[in-house]
Parts: structure tokens; C-alpha cells; sequence
């Protein structure tokens, strides 16, 4: 457990703005869980997974992830790449299966336009 919350770490020393967007995402996810009844385990898995959502940020490029401008469709490109980098920097892990669900998947959308690049429409799965 200490690995994967390092590894979040390193996400936040590098972008600020980046570390304080993981404990706000964890803290409502683990809210959200607890309001909709979960077991701790439930609540435990979920908060470590929007704490290490944004885990592949370290693979971008400083000049891409601090730019204040707008990004060129290039430069957003390579942010989509986020999701997949951090699903390979969790693989081997032995508690990978805590959070690559929420690493590789936090951008796609129910119609199926989100990515790292799902074609196809996904089940609703907070019935």
C-alpha cells in the first residue's frame, strides 16, 4: 500500500494543482461511498482509486501539463495517454487491483466517447 501512495506522491510534488485534485477526488469518491451504503472494503478500494486516478500524469511532459494556454490536439493527444500510463506504472503491483480500475477508466463516458479510447457504450454501473 505504501508503493501506491508514493507513487501518488510523486504525481503531487510534481503538479500541485494535480496533488490537491487527488485528495478532493479521493474524499468525495469516499463520501459518495459511504452515502451509498458500501462496506468498508467498498469504501477503503474506492478512496485509494480516486486518490491514484490521475496516476499517469507523471508521463506527461512538464511543458504539456503546466501549460496555460490551451492544449493543440497534439499536446491533448498525449494527455489522453494518462489513463493507459498509469494502468502500466500499477501493473505487477500487488495491490494493482485496488486501483487500475479507476486509473485506466476515470475518463470514459457511458456513450462510449471517452478514453483512453472505448468504442463501445458501457453499462451503467451505479444502479
Amino acid at each position: 500500500m505504501h508503493t501506491l501512495l508514493a507513487m501518488a506522491w510523486v504525481v503531487e510534488a510534481r503538479d500541485p494543482y494535480t496533488g490537491g485534485h487527488l485528495w478532493r477526488v479521493s474524499r468525495l469518491a469516499e463520501t459518495l461511498a459511504r452515502r451509498a451504503g458500501l462496506g468498508e472494503r467498498d469504501v477503503a478500494r474506492i478512496a485509494i482509486g480516486g486518490f491514484l486516478h490521475d496516476l499517469g500524469k507523471v508521463g506527461i511532459p512538464d511543458a504539456i501539463l503546466r501549460k496555460p494556454d490551451r492544449l493543440s490536439g497534439n499536446e491533448f493527444d498525449i494527455v489522453r495517454t494518462h489513463p493507459a500510463v498509469g494502468a502500466r506504472l500499477l501493473a505487477g503491483h500487488p495491490l494493482a487491483a485496488l486501483a487500475v480500475d479507476a486509473v485506466l477508466s476515470h475518463h470514459e463516458r457511458p456513450d462510449g466517447k471517452g478514453y483512453p479510447g472505448s468504442s463501445q457504450k458501457t453499462e451503467n454501473k451505479a444502479r
